[in-house]
C-alpha cells in the first residue's frame, strides 16, 4: 500500500473514530509504526488532524473535503475509466462545462489528449482544469473561468 492510500484510510478511521492510535494503525496495514509516524506527520503539516502522544485526532479541517492532491491519488483507476467514456459523448466545437473534482480533471486530461477536443469551449470554475488548457497554448481551445475569461497572456 502506497502512501497516499494509507494517509486515506488514516482520516477515513478519524472521521469515523476521531481518534486513532499508531500501534493500532501498524498492526491493522501491515506497516511499521514509523511508517503510520511519518503519514500521520505528513497528514499534519497539511492540517488534516492533529498529532496527539500516540496517535492523532480530527482537527476542524477534516471535517470537510479533503485536499484535492489527496483526493485525486484516490480510486484512480476508476477515474480514469469515467474520464475515457466521457471523452466519447464530446463531439469537436461543443461547448461543455467542467467541474472542480478530481474525476472532471482527469476527464480534462484525457479530453485535451483527444481530437474531440479541437475548437470546443471549456466553461469551468476549476483554476486546475484551466491551467492544464493553458499550459497546452492552443489556440483553438476557448475556457471561460467562472468570474472571467482566461486569457493567454
Amino acid at each position: 500500500m502506497i502512501s497516499s492510500q494509507r494517509q486515506h484510510l488514516i482520516l477515513s478511521r478519524l472521521r469515523t473514530r476521531g481518534a486513532v492510535r499508531i500501534t493500532a494503525l501498524s498492526k491493522e496495514l501491515g506497516v511499521s509504526a514509523m511508517t503510520i509516524r511519518r503519514d500521520i506527520a505528513d497528514l499534519a503539516d497539511k492540517g488534516l488532524l492533529k498529532r496527539v502522544h500516540g496517535g492523532a485526532v480530527t482537527t476542524s479541517t477534516l471535517l470537510s473535503e479533503p485536499l484535492f492532491s489527496v483526493k485525486s491519488q484516490m480510486d484512480i483507476g476508476l477515474k480514469d475509466a469515467i474520464a475515457q467514456e466521457a471523452v466519447t459523448y464530446v463531439a469537436p466545437g461543443d461547448v461543455i462545462a467542467i467541474g472542480g473534482g478530481t474525476t472532471a480533471y482527469v476527464f480534462a486530461q484525457h479530453l485535451l489528449e483527444s481530437q474531440q477536443s479541437t475548437g470546443i469551449t471549456i466553461l469551468t470554475n476549476s483554476i486546475p482544469v484551466a491551467e492544464l488548457v493553458q499550459a497546452l497554448e492552443s489556440k483553438d481551445i476557448e475556457v471561460i473561468v467562472t468570474g472571467g475569461v482566461i486569457t493567454r497572456s
